[in-house]
This record gives C-alpha cells, sequence and structure tokens, in this order.
C-alpha cells in the first residue's frame, strides 16, 4: 500500500530520514507536523528533542570514522592471529635456537644430535662428551652443567634453574638440571630446556645430553616438566 505525503513525513520524522531526500509534497507535511511537534515540548524551542534532531554532517562522519575504525580494528585482530599461527609453530631450528645459549666448557665436543620424527610435541636432544686431556668426573661435570645452564638462562631473569631429584631421574642419570621458558609467538606454550650428566663406561667418562622440547616433555624419561 502506497503510503500519502502525511504518512510518509510521519515516518521520516520517526525513522530520523533526511527531509532532503523527501519529495516536495512529502516535505511539506515534514515540516507542517514537526512545528506540531516542536510546539508540543514547552521549553524547547531553542533545542529540538534528540528523536527529531536530523543527522548533522560532523554526526555522519563521526558515525564514517567509528566504521572505519571498527574495520580497521577487525583487520588488526585478524593480522595479529596471522602471526601467532606462523611464530608459534615449533620447529628444529626454534629448538636448536634455545639450546644455543648453553655453552659447555671448550673440552666437550657435541657427537650427536637427535631429534623426534615430526614437530607436534617437538623435541631435539644433543649429545656431548668429553674429549679434554685429563678425565673428568662426574661431579665436575654436574657443575659444567648447572654454570653453562644458569649463564644461558639466568634464574633472575627465567623464574628459576632447578634439580630433578634422584628418583625423577632417568636411569643412569647422576644430576638433571632444567628451566622454562615461554614459546615463541603470542602463545602460552611452553619450551622445556634440559641438561643431563651421566656416567660413561669408562671409569672418567661423562656423557651430557642437551634437551629442548616444546610443553616440556622429556623424551628421556617420557614425562612433562611442566
Amino acid at each position: 500500500m502506497r503510503l500519502t505525503p502525511k504518512q510518509e513525513a510521519a515516518y521520516s520524522l520517526d525513522y530520523a530520514v533526511s527531509r532532503a531526500d523527501l519529495k516536495p509534497e512529502v516535505q511539506a507535511e515534514y515540516d507542517r507536523l514537526l512545528a506540531e511537534r516542536r510546539a508540543a515540548w514547552p521549553g524547547q524551542a531553542a533545542h529540538d528533542p534528540p528523536e527529531l534532531v536530523e543527522p548533522t554532517d560532523w554526526l555522519r562522519g563521526a558515525n564514517a570514522y567509528f566504521w572505519i575504525m571498527m574495520m580497521l580494528a577487525v583487520l588488526a585482530f585478524a593480522a595479529v592471529f596471522a602471526v601467532m599461527a606462523v611464530n608459534t609453530k615449533y620447529n628444529y631450528q626454534t629448538l636448536r635456537a634455545d639450546l644455543d645459549p648453553v655453552r659447555l666448557p671448550s673440552g666437550y665436543r657435541l657427537v650427536t644430535v637427535s631429534q623426534s620424527r615430526n614437530c607436534s610435541g617437538c623435541w631435539l636432544i644433543e649429545t656431548s662428551t668429553w674429549s679434554g686431556n685429563d678425565g673428568r668426573t662426574a661431579s665436575a661435570a654436574c657443575s659444567d652443567v648447572y654454570h653453562a645452564m644458569a649463564a644461558a638462562y639466568p634464574p633472575s631473569h627465567y623464574g628459576s634453574l632447578e634439580g630433578n631429584p634422584p628418583q625423577d631421574m632417568p636411569a643412569g642419570t647422576v644430576c638433571d638440571y632444567f628451566t622454562v621458558k615461554v614459546g615463541p609467538g603470542f602463545n602460552f606454550t611452553k619450551i622445556g630446556i634440559e641438561a643431563f650428566v651421566r656416567k660413561t663406561q669408562s671409569a672418567d667418562g661423562v656423557i651430557v645430553q642437551l634437551i629442548a622440547s616444546s610443553d616440556c616433555y622429556n623424551p628421556l624419561s617420557r614425562t612433562a616438566d611442566c
């Protein structure tokens, strides 16, 4: 059903339709109804009631600014998640970089590097042996490992450098130190950095194993340390 000019004018006033968009005959009814409604608001001669105020240029500009900012916020939010999707992926380069700060004394020689088959729960193990001219006792090797870990991951910054008690160590382990750091990107996954000292069959031989693992998973004891 087609609206009469009076009905269309009333609708335009009720729903803040711009007067400029109306036909001339509807504008006339619009002006008449607006005058009647203004007269019904005592003491409001200088100001129209809120529902009768037409959108001004600054209001239209403010609305446009609001929607532009909302769109930018959505794009920024999507960009953050895109960065998270890239930066929070664990890979062996990430874990190798986590072990790199742990520098053992020059008498140790890296002999093997092993890693998980895939990076869903990554782990990387670097095994070193003592190759110095003199022998290395287990207690001296434990001291080497502790100081190397403390220098790489200072407790004042990373919270703690802890040693597992004997009952929690893998079989054949003399000492075991570990710390935890937050994973890459913006996620809350943790990376465990752990160091073991083991005796070899030789009376004065030792093996040092450094492990970096996502979610602090220890492949030697098959447990999570955090």
